[in-house]
């Protein structure tokens, strides 16, 4: 049936065959443009929860009629279509997402400029403390070239004294300077936490791609030179996978791998930790402020969890799944690739499944 078809309830006989195309090219880019505004959206502040919904069910009211109940649209009848209705909730989107780019980018260039600001006063201190402390090494000089013994005691006495609260006041104002340049670099990394839903997400399991993952290692190496604040990488495993998939079927295997979700997100909660796939059955994670010790805590808390509760669909009856998991802390010379390699070698080699059937 032709989108004028749709539009009008019966075939226009007056209609061209280039109309009707160029109503159905319309057509399909308008709903296909509202279904993008939804899919790929800005995380905007307070957003409307029914948002992603809304775009959907526009876009469904442009293609054949439907109605929009949370909007007061009705069904159309006879191809009529709340066209105000639609360009009003499009362009309103369009200026909420200027908004918040526009207020995103002020933020960023104050962020940047306060940064460089406080590295040019860390190097204006040192050039007014090397200053003030020659000037008074200056005046000890002076008085030893006049032999006068007493008068080189008061100037050594005096440039002692001075030369040691210029230096503790460059150490104040650098101490001052590094906590509101952490304190920047913290919220540069919440904001990158916050928008990580932006990122690939693996359609089996609803975490992150392999290459979202990357783009945050990255990231955390950045902050991580900075702010050095200790940050695990945890590879988890669903050893022989593939032999699960093969025993029980892919679909099997997929409720399977979103178990081993389910266990990942109980035991990593944190709104900063990073967890992605990738590659079916080998999970990592990111873990940001996290020392050596919880991290093994917590890898060992997974691979108990999905031992006790994680089962196989259409398996054997005692049948479990068991995982095994590796370690690392980043390194200031870290690169992704390295940090993955280094976890892959250090990865356990042993089946996944335990067949304990009685």
């Amino acid at each position: 049936m032709s989108m004028v078809t749709k539009l009008f309830g019966r075939k226009d006989a007056t209609a061209s065959d280039a109309q009707e195309a160029l109503v159905d090219g319309a057509i399909d880019t308008l709903e296909a443009l509202l279904r993008a505004t939804g899919e790929f959206s800005f995380p905007l502040t307070d957003e409307d929860p029914r948002f992603h919904d809304l775009c959907k069910e526009y876009a469904r009211h442009v293609a054949n009629g439907a109605p929009i109940l949370d909007e007061g649209i009705e069904a159309s009848t006879n191809g009529h279509r709340q066209w105000p209705l639609v360009r009003q909730f499009f362009l309103k989107r369009r200026q909420q997402e200027v908004d918040f780019v526009t207020q995103r980018t002020h933020q960023y260039q104050g962020l940047v400029q306060g940064m460089v600001t406080a590295l040019s006063d860390i190097a204006t201190g040192e050039t007014d403390t090397r200053q003030e402390v020659e000037t008074h090494l200056k005046s000890v000089s002076a008085a030893t070239a006049n032999g006068d013994i007493d008068a080189v005691k008061r100037s050594l006495e005096r440039a002692m004294a001075a030369t040691a609260k210029a230096f503790e006041a460059q150490k104040s104002r650098f101490d001052s300077t590094l906590d509101s340049t952490q304190s920047n670099l913290v919220q540069l990394r919440e904001d990158f936490a916050n928008n990580r839903d932006l990122m690939t997400r693996d359609p089996v399991t609803g975490t992150f791609s392999a290459d979202a993952f990357n783009t945050a290692l990255k990231q955390s190496i950045a902050l991580n030179f900075v702010l050095q604040q200790p940050i695990a990488v945890v590879a988890i495993q669903i050893a022989d996978f593939s032999s699960i998939q093969a025993s029980v079927g892919a679909a099997a295997g997929d409720e399977t791998l979103r178990s081993v979700v389910d266990c990942l997100m109980r035991c990593f909660v944190r709104r900063s930790d990073t967890i992605a796939t990738l590659k079916p059955g080998l999970f990592m994670v990111l873990l940001a402020d996290t020392n050596e010790t919880t991290a093994k805590t917590l890898n060992a808390r997974v691979e108990a969890m999905v031992r006790d509760t994680v089962r196989v669909p259409y398996a054997n009856e005692g049948t479990t799944v068991r995982c095994v998991s590796a370690m690392t802390m980043l390194l200031d010379n870290d690169q992704p690739a390295s940090v993955l390699a280094r976890l892959i070698e250090r990865l356990p080699q042993s089946d996944a499944t335990e067949n304990t059937t009685t």
